[in-house]
């Protein structure tokens, strides 16, 4: 797939940080964007983000919320919000996020071949959680998620795989989810760490008796570790990460796939997907001055049916370069990555892929 660098600009339209009593402090910043990722093209939009350290101890832990709104020059619309909260001196943990979305996807053929023979549809669907979690140890935190997506392919090419409707997830669907989860969390900042450790177990069962279609589970390992390599607060973050389906006859969406700007910047969102999908990732991020900071990076993944064949089949690699901008003291910052995988592929994005 062709791809044309764009001009990336996010242009900070309005910033707003004060010191609360208690040294407790807050930040709204609003973006007005003009960004690029492949999957949608030139995408035109709207951000607004406010973050928050409740109490005075263990600051490391920031609560933040995002609003947004965007448009496509593929004629995608996406708008929702994402609220991530840590109260009672991180005691306590509570995650809400739903997103609606009208997208044209390319889908590919499961096949074990994983054949380039893509066709172009249009989905519109709707994704909501709701994640609690209270600390049991020392940065340790158990608790339940749930969360539901409901989706309907409103456009397909003809005579392709999904008009024939013998695709899952073809057909319109409604799965929902529940989740125990446990996390290890001793970074020293949420939004742009710099040491410690992010490790995370969710198992994410849906029931076929709350959906339409067939009972399924998904099992979800993330481990995360991050190092300060010298007084000049370079930072190598590493990320092992693997997904697993007990079914492989669910919607091909919720399939465990690479691609996007968080799973394996370089390749087109759902280029790979199988029950079975291992990713490796590794980053170098450098300052340059208080604001600026690059990065280098680079990742692998494979993905199958087949546990056993992850580590005998074809590997996916891929590297690329990028550009932070700070956005005001709690560690956000604006993400431009230039990644080649797949394809070259630009990325924009605030926070880090990991």
């Amino acid at each position: 797939m062709k791809l044309k660098l764009l001009l990336i600009i996010l242009i900070p339209f309005l910033s707003f940080s004060q010191e609360i009593k208690s040294k407790k402090k807050a930040e709204f910043l609003a973006l007005p964007n003009l960004g690029y990722t492949p999957e949608t093209s030139l995408i035109l939009g709207f951000s607004g983000f406010y973050n928050r350290v409740w109490g005075v101890e263990n600051i490391n832990k920031i609560s933040s919320h995002t609003f947004y709104a965007q448009y496509t020059l593929k004629k995608q619309i996406s708008f929702g919000m994402r609220s991530d909260n840590w109260f009672n001196t991180n005691k306590n943990h509570l995650k809400i996020s739903w997103d609606y979305n009208k997208y044209p996807y390319l889908f590919y053929p499961l096949d074990d071949n994983f054949s380039d023979n893509p066709e172009s549809y249009t989905s519109k669907f709707f994704n909501g959680l709701v994640r609690y979690e209270r600390l049991i140890s020392k940065n340790l935190y158990a608790g339940i998620q749930l969360e539901s997506r409901i989706e309907n392919i409103v456009k397909i090419e003809e005579g392709k795989l999904l008009a024939s409707k013998n695709i899952i997830g073809s057909n319109k669907f409604n799965v929902f989810g529940i989740a125990p989860t446990l996390i290890y969390d001793s970074r020293d900042n949420t939004l742009y760490p710099t040491t410690g450790d992010f490790h995370q177990l969710k198992i994410r069962h849906f029931n076929k008796n709350l959906s339409n279609q067939e009972g399924f589970t998904l099992f979800d390992l993330d481990f995360r570790k991050y190092f300060t390599i010298n007084k000049y607060n370079h930072v190598l973050a590493l990320n092992l990460a693997y997904q697993f389906s007990d079914n492989k006859n669910i919607p091909f969406q919720m399939l465990p796939r690479v691609g996007n700007e968080y799973i394996q910047r370089g390749y087109y969102e759902g280029r790979y997907r199988a029950t079975n999908r291992l990713v490796f990732k590794s980053e170098y991020r450098l300052p340059i001055n208080h604001r600026f900071k690059a990065s280098v990076f680079g990742s692998i993944s494979s993905v199958n049916n087949s546990f056993g064949k992850l580590f005998t089949s074809t590997f996916h690699p891929a590297c690329g370069i990028g550009f932070r901008y700070r956005l005001g003291n709690n560690g956000m910052h604006i993400r431009v990555d230039l990644a080649y995988g797949m394809s070259f592929s630009p990325y924009v994005n605030v926070g880090e892929a990991f």
